[in-house]
């Protein structure tokens, strides 16, 4: 209501909406919202394969048609290729399978990730439980800068995406972004124990 007002869009970038392990599907604000001032962007990157850079827009048609033209000024068009193996492999069926199977892997190693958290870090930090994507957010004591504790981490050969820049506000220094998607099960117990060893000089006694 307040962006028809204003005469203003909502650009709902939802990467993730189909890669939810568990709890009701959660509806996008596009299906919600009656007034055309909603853009949804979606993209075959986390559900089907990273290199194929494709993904798709729903939304206010005379908008859609300027960002193509502005999309041809930068790259001309989308490979041919990949959009055929997209649509090929939609064709058959394929993709709805295809995400069922990650989300039982994903859903694995995000339980692998908690139980690591739960086993390692300081008793001082919390962090969220997500029931899709793939990420856990952990916070820290207010007193710890997750940017600056950043090269400590990496001396340990172990990486995470600190926080602030997630916040409009300025805040968050005391949180990480960990993705659970990439490593294995093992790689991720043993990057959240070095981690957590890294934390845990940092508190406070």
């Amino acid at each position: 209501e307040i962006a028809h007002k204003f005469n203003v869009f909502i650009v709902e970038d939802n990467p993730y909406e189909k890669l939810r392990f568990e709890g009701e599907p959660i509806p996008s604000i596009y299906s919600l919202e009656k007034n055309g001032s909603v853009i949804s962007l979606g993209t075959f990157s986390k559900i089907l394969c990273p290199g194929l850079r494709l993904a798709w827009i729903l939304g206010n048609k005379e908008i859609i048609r300027k960002m193509a033209i502005l999309k041809q000024a930068t790259d001309l068009c989308t490979s041919i290729l990949s959009q055929l193996i997209a649509y090929e492999y939609c064709q058959l069926g394929k993709l709805e399978e295809n995400i069922k199977s990650n989300i039982q892997i994903y859903k694995k190693k995000r339980d692998v990730m908690l139980n690591a958290l739960e086993k390692y870090f300081p008793k001082e930090a919390a962090w969220t439980k997500p029931q899709g994507g793939f990420f856990v957010v952990a916070t820290l004591p207010e007193y710890i800068d997750t940017g600056e504790m950043f090269k400590e981490a990496i001396e340990e050969n172990v990486a995470y995406v600190p926080g602030a820049p997630f916040f409009a506000d300025g805040k968050g220094q005391n949180t990480m972004r960990l993705s659970f998607c990439y490593p294995s099960e093992e790689d991720i117990d043993e990057g959240i124990k070095k981690l957590g060893q890294v934390i845990k000089k940092k508190i406070k006694k």
